[in-house]
């Protein structure tokens, strides 16, 4: 048995990594909810309240300015607006770019565009060091952020995507509002199998 550690990278998908949206809960430390301003924060606490009453989970609410640590479990990132984008990662398949809107390269390597709209929310899977994972959960607006919220695991061994996007059609059209979802492969990039409108 080795413990050699030096092939595990960030853009290889390992360990607790693996799996659903669900794989947010399989955190080795306190799992943690970050907001950036006093807009997301209910949603924030929403989410908090949800993991604690079906899974008794222990977060921690902290507003992203005063993060002064690293955290040693998973992150659930509230994010609206297309302003922020701290948390994109560089050649990663899922990006928001604050002028355009969210783009998804496919399995193909065809880039998949999603311009800004009402109602337009997405969340999804992003990997971290130390086989930690970070859930975004991003709206454009209000309702775009509650949508994606919705979609927050709160039941685990049923069948999930890594990531979705949301519209408005989503509230009278169910699953079939989606404009995106679908699954990561082990290098993190969207798997041949999605859908992407």
């Amino acid at each position: 048995v080795s413990f050699d550690t030096d092939w595990q990278t960030v853009s290889q998908r390992f360990g607790i990594q693996r799996g659903a949206l669900d794989a947010i809960l399989r955190t080795r430390g306190r799992l943690l909810i970050q907001y950036p301003d006093k807009h997301t924060m209910g949603i924030a606490k929403q989410i908090a309240q949800n993991l604690y009453q079906y899974f008794a989970t222990d977060c921690e609410i902290v507003d992203s300015a005063s993060i002064t640590t690293a955290s040693q479990g998973n992150i659930i990132s509230v994010v609206q607006g297309s302003e922020d984008t701290s948390w994109n990662i560089p050649s990663y398949a899922v990006e928001l770019r604050s002028d355009k809107g969210i783009f998804i390269r496919d399995g193909t390597g065809q880039i998949r565009h999603y311009p800004f709209d009402e109602g337009l929310g997405a969340v999804f899977l992003q990997p971290l060091a130390d086989e930690r994972l970070q859930l975004i959960v991003w709206g454009f607006d209000e309702a775009g952020l509650r949508y994606a919220s919705r979609l927050v695991p709160m039941l685990t061994g049923v069948g999930q995507a890594d990531f979705v996007v949301v519209s408005k059609e989503c509230l009278w059209k169910g699953a079939a509002g989606a404009l995106a979802m679908g699954s990561f492969d082990h290098a993190w990039n969207v798997s041949h199998g999605s859908f992407l409108k």
